[in-house]
């Protein structure tokens, strides 16, 4: 898992790193939520380019991503897929109306998965999947040759 500044629009701002107990967050966009994007069983997120919109999965979640079908870059966060920004959304709507409302809250997380699907947002496995011997990069894609998320080297080599 790792975790997102969210600003109060709903708009993915920053990665924010995990830190030690008791040490302090490293400095994020203000005003903002925190939010958690998981991984799948198998530790790989789900991403959709925002240039030509092909979905692949990968364990690269930091800085730039590179595009395995059209090459093209951009920061990781443009990346997020629409039911992960989904889930983003209703988590930062449900804490903002925990603030609002009553001091002591209980939220039911199988009431709320169940009547409300952008809680249980599934990652997609696709055709073919490689790990880039330069990076270490796991990646799953559609078709057989394509390029690296965090170094953009072509599997083709391979």
């Amino acid at each position: 898992m790792y975790q997102i500044a969210v600003g109060l629009d709903g708009r993915p701002l920053a990665v924010v790193p995990f830190v030690g107990m008791g040490a302090p967050l490293p400095p994020y966009p203000q005003p903002s939520l925190l939010a958690w994007i998981q991984s799948d069983e198998h530790g790989l997120w789900g991403r959709r380019c925002p240039f030509c919109k092909g979905y692949f999965r990968t364990t690269h979640i930091n800085d730039q991503t590179c595009c395995p079908y059209c090459t093209k870059t951009a920061d990781n966060l443009a990346f997020i897929t629409e039911m992960q920004a989904g889930y983003v959304e209703a988590f930062c709507n449900a804490l903002i109306k925990a603030r609002e409302g009553p001091n002591d809250v209980i939220i039911d997380l199988d009431a709320i998965t169940d009547s409300n699907p952008e809680w249980d947002y599934k990652e997609e496995k696709q055709q073919f999947h490689f790990t880039c011997p330069a990076c270490q990069t796991s990646t799953d894609i559609l078709g057989t040759y394509g390029y690296c998320p965090r170094c953009g080297r072509s599997n083709a080599h391979e």
